[in-house]
C-alpha cells in the first residue's frame, strides 16, 4: 500500500467517525427533551366508544397540550381478569401521561386528587372533521351532580373521573 492510499483509508475513516459523532449528537438533542421531563400518569375509564383516540394523541387542560394518551385498553382485561366476563364491567381505561416541565415541583398525585376534588374531569373531544379524537381535562361546576363511574378494584394511577 502507497502512502497515498493510506492517507484517504485515514481520510475515509476520519469522516466515517465525524458522521456517526454527528447523528449521535442529533438524535441525543431531540431526544433528550424526554429524558428529563417529569411526567405523571393518570388514568380514566370511560363507558362508550373511544373511536378516535389512539395512543399519541394529545391530552389538553383548557386547550393547552399537557401530555398524551399512553395507553388504551378494557378494565377486564387489566383490573378485572379473575372476574368473570359477564360480570366484568368492561370500561375503556385510558392513561395518560401529563408533562409537568417547570410545574414538578408542586405537582404530585396529592394535588392532582385535590383537583379532582374541585372538579377536574376528563371528556373525549374532536379536532374538527378530521375524525380525530383528544383528551380534554376541565373543570366542571358541580362535581357533586355528575356521576363516577363506580368501580372496585384499587387502580394503579390516580383518577380523574370522566
Amino acid at each position: 500500500m502507497t502512502s497515498r492510499q493510506t492517507a484517504q483509508y485515514y481520510r475515509l475513516g476520519l469522516f466515517v467517525m465525524i458522521g456517526a459523532a454527528a447523528l449521535v449528537a442529533v438524535i441525543l438533542v431531540f431526544g433528550a427533551r424526554n429524558l428529563f421531563t417529569k411526567t405523571i400518569t393518570a388514568e380514566t375509564y370511560i363507558k362508550e366508544s373511544v373511536q378516535g383516540l389512539d395512543v399519541g394523541a394529545p391530552v389538553r387542560f383548557r386547550g393547552v397540550r399537557i401530555g398524551q394518551i399512553s395507553f388504551i385498553g378494557l378494565t377486564g382485561s387489566i383490573y378485572e381478569e379473575k372476574i368473570p366476563p359477564a360480570q366484568r364491567k368492561q370500561y375503556v381505561l385510558v392513561r395518560m401521561q401529563l408533562d409537568l416541565g417547570d410545574r414538578s415541583r408542586e405537582f404530585d398525585d396529592d394535588y392532582l386528587e385535590k383537583l379532582v376534588r374541585d372538579g377536574l374531569r376528563a371528556q373525549i373531544r374532536g379536532q374538527g372533521i378530521t375524525g380525530v379524537n383528544y383528551m380534554e381535562l376541565d373543570f366542571v361546576t358541580d362535581p357533586s351532580k355528575l356521576r363516577e363511574l363506580p368501580f372496585t378494584w384499587t387502580p394503579d394511577y390516580p383518577v380523574v373521573p370522566s
